[in-house]
């Protein structure tokens, strides 16, 4: 498919508020996509799921040690995906199953970098849709949503939200 226009499914689609183009209502999760033999095979498989008409992809800087951003990322600018026809949603604030989880969003140094990383690996200037992975239940509320709405003013994310909480 490399350097072709795919014909693409139409999907329903929706929208997520603060992101301003449809997201299709089947989002793709990445969280496996580490565990393909290959970049190209992976590459293949994205290359189904853009087909079938789904434009959000689903991934998490916890994916295979950031392999997942880093194969979209790659699948993006092989494919010339045009930006405003993709929906990026990624993850983050929590460490990974060796560190039980745990929730990171209180350090906002982290939480900075950890954005940028993502940004790096998925090769883009913004992140459509950003989740918080974890809660804190120490951390006030109102703390967390100063400093995501400052991510958003920042331009790094487009909006945000959480998952699993």
């Amino acid at each position: 498919m490399r350097g072709q226009q795919q014909s693409r499914t139409p999907l329903l689609s929706g929208s997520i508020p603060g992101v301003d183009k449809p997201a299709s209502r089947i989002i793709y999760g990445t969280l496996f996509l580490h565990n393909l033999p290959s970049e190209e095979d992976a590459f293949l498989l994205l290359d189904g799921v853009w087909a079938a008409g789904c434009n959000a992809l689903d991934c998490a800087a916890i994916y295979g040690g950031g392999v997942c951003e880093q194969r979209v990322g790659a699948w993006l600018r092989s494919r010339s995906i045009p930006r405003d026809e993709i929906v990026l949603i990624s993850k983050g604030g929590c460490e990974g199953q060796d560190k039980l989880w745990c929730a990171t969003i209180a350090d906002h140094t982290h939480m900075r970098s950890e954005i940028s990383n993502s940004l790096r690996r998925l090769g883009v200037d913004y992140i459509d849709c950003y989740l918080l992975h974890r809660d804190d239940p120490s951390l006030p509320v109102g703390q967390i949503v100063r400093f995501m709405d400052e991510m958003c003013s920042s331009g790094m994310i487009k909006t945000w939200g959480v998952s699993n909480w």
